[in-house]
């Protein structure tokens, strides 16, 4: 049928309201005289197994982002150690090194180094690097010495308990070898109390109200009250029992009386079961992680009756005396449909509202609507906002931003601009033996990373030439962005290097990218033809940073980048101290030589 046909059959908003209304009473006795007890008890169990699932997969979800970042960044300063690029015998090298790693993992509380003799490196979130212990003052690097000569592979060691901040700490410990030579051991760590709020903080979801995570069956690793701190702990692990969290639900999740299974199908993974608490009906869904150390992490939600356990079941139940007052369900129905018929227009003006803030993220896909009118203006609003959405993978965020804050066009104007060129070595080898999808895979990901430290740091991504990007910085408060590229240029190099470790375990080859960056005059502006501008730059500024980038490969770098800026660039920054001289190089196509830096 015609698309023309379609919108004919669907009524207009008078016809609804004519005949929707008027017949409401007549079709409401037929659908409650023909309500299937069965067919509503099968749904009600199939939406309780559905959000069952949904929920622990969830927490699960959110439980690995929360910990496995935290074995992602011990590994890699393990790798770096293990590679001669830390030299464990300088503290400030590997108290640099942990502080730098610590800051792109948000989830890690601490690390430390603890030297074979018990002296110790350590580093915390918020404070910076601690005062050295030796093992005479504390014991408990003592015993993590002892602990990690007998293994060889990173592995989760047992809850400690740190006097000084008085928190709980679970940690991941790699123990450092060269050869049959035990170097130390590194220890990455996760406050408690931070794992608490973040159960707290991360529900919103089908049966989420409630979330503990426990270790073992008898100690609580995580929950909502354990978020301020100030829980109880016992000696022999610091942490709290099942019946001092002050949660009469979990202190009897293992109670045998008064439980029985759950009316729903579970998946193979999880498990449940419920129990009647002081009388209250609740439902308890568990599941184990056991790649968390020796003792195995339960994760778990429990739902009791005042987070609206059995509201699904009452249902069933009132349903069959529903024939009794369905005159009256289907006055207050009348009612209601007037309600859902204008909850469409609120939703648009809504989404109208979002688009004209640019927040395209929560603007939600208007459903089709059986009114014609509705119907056609959701279509209309649902293709303008995918054509916004496309229209801001295209052009940068913060170029809109500018462009919605004009009332006239930009000119081409005159700036004095840094610019940046980045390229991946050697792509032309890699990719030859790639499939087309994994290359798109790789650059995608290059890309994410380069424009998020770029952006970042109030860059403009200009354009994706190939597996290269250029950038931009237009003068601000601090001049032409020259310490901000050199900014986003460090967080490149430290993305780059964070990507390399997991291409390495996933047996990839690393990546290595080049980057030019130079300051200088460029006309800035709207470039191109009537019916297609780029707001862009051009001059020899832009030609002098391509020139730089090619240069790269005369040098070498370290983390999987090398970075070569201009004497004009270096001569702007606040840095320049920390640059080294490379000498001077003669860019084709310019007269004169240019002064070369490394970053």
């Amino acid at each position: 049928m015609a698309d023309e046909d379609r919108k004919r059959l669907k009524p207009s908003i008078t016809t609804a309201l004519v005949f929707g209304f008027g017949a409401l009473i007549v079709v409401g006795m037929v659908v409650v005289l023909a309500i299937s007890m069965w067919s509503a008890q099968k749904n009600t169990r199939s939406l309780l197994a559905d959000n069952a699932r949904l929920a622990m997969l969830s927490l699960i979800r959110e439980t690995r982002r929360q910990l496995n970042p935290v074995m992602t960044t011990n590994a890699y300063v393990a790798e770096l150690i293990n590679a001669k690029r830390i030299d464990t015998d300088d503290a400030e090298d590997i108290a640099t090194a942990l502080l730098t790693a610590m800051a792109g993992a948000e989830q890690v509380y601490g690390m430390a180094f603890i030297h074979p003799d018990g002296s110790n490196i350590r580093v915390r979130r918020g404070v910076g690097r601690l005062p050295d212990a030796a093992v005479a003052a504390t014991p408990l690097f003592a015993a993590s010495i002892a602990e990690a000569r007998e293994h060889r592979n990173p592995y989760w060691g047992r809850p400690i308990w740190l006097e000084g901040p008085k928190t709980t700490v679970i940690s991941v410990r790699t123990p450092i070898w060269e050869g049959d030579t035990f170097r130390g051991v590194l220890v990455a760590g996760v406050a408690v109390n931070a794992l608490s709020r973040f159960i707290a903080w991360s529900s919103g979801g089908p049966l989420t109200g409630n979330r503990f995570i426990l270790y073992g069956r008898d100690h609580v690793l995580a929950h909502t009250n354990m978020a301020a701190g100030g829980y109880k702990r016992h000696p022999d692990i610091p942490l709290p029992r099942l019946d001092e969290v002050d949660d009469r639900a979990v202190a009897n999740i293992w109670n045998t009386e008064n439980r029985g299974r759950l009316l729903f199908q579970l998946d193979s993974a999880t498990k449940g079961h419920w129990a009647r608490i002081d009388g209250d009906p609740h439902i308890f869904l568990y599941r184990q992680l056991t790649d968390f150390g020796d003792t195995p992490l339960l994760v778990g939600i429990y739902v009791g009756s005042d987070d609206g356990l059995g509201v699904e079941l009452n249902r069933l139940v009132w349903s069959g005396v529903a024939a009794i007052a369905v005159i009256l369900l289907c006055v207050a129905g009348a009612v209601v449909l007037g309600r859902r018929m204008s909850a469409p227009i609120r939703q648009l003006a809504e989404g109208s509202q979002a688009v004209a803030e640019l927040d395209l993220e929560s603007v939600p896909r208007l459903r089709p609507s059986r009114l014609r009118e509705l119907d056609d203006a959701a279509a209309a609003f649902n293709r303008m906002t995918t054509g916004l959405r496309w229209f801001g993978t295209y052009v940068p965020r913060n170029l809109v931003d500018r462009l919605i804050e004009r009332d006239a066009p930009f000119d081409s104007e005159e700036k004095t601009v840094t610019v940046m060129f980045t390229d991946i070595a050697g792509f032309a080898t890699l990719s030859e033996h790639m499939p087309a999808a994994e290359t798109a895979e790789l650059l995608n990901t290059h890309f994410t990373i380069l424009a998020r430290c770029i952006e970042e740091e109030g860059g403009t991504v200009d354009k994706y030439i190939g597996d290269s990007v250029m950038a931009f910085w237009e003068p601000g408060a601090d001049g032409p962005g020259v310490d901000r590229a050199l900014r986003a240029a460090d967080a490149i190099r430290a993305g780059v290097a964070a990507e390399n470790v997991r291409r390495a375990g996933l047996g990839q080859p690393d990546v290595e990218v080049r980057i030019g960056i130079h300051t200088g005059p460029a006309i800035v502006g709207n470039i191109g033809a009537p019916g297609r501008m780029n707001y862009t730059l051009v001059g020899d500024t832009v030609n002098v940073a391509a020139r730089l980038e090619q240069f790269c490969k005369d040098y070498s770098g370290r983390d999987g980048s090398t970075i070569l800026i201009s004497g004009e660039t270096a001569a702007l920054s606040s840095r320049r101290g920390a640059l080294a001289a490379l000498g001077r190089r003669a860019v084709r196509g310019r007269d004169g030589e240019i002064e070369v830096f490394s970053l």
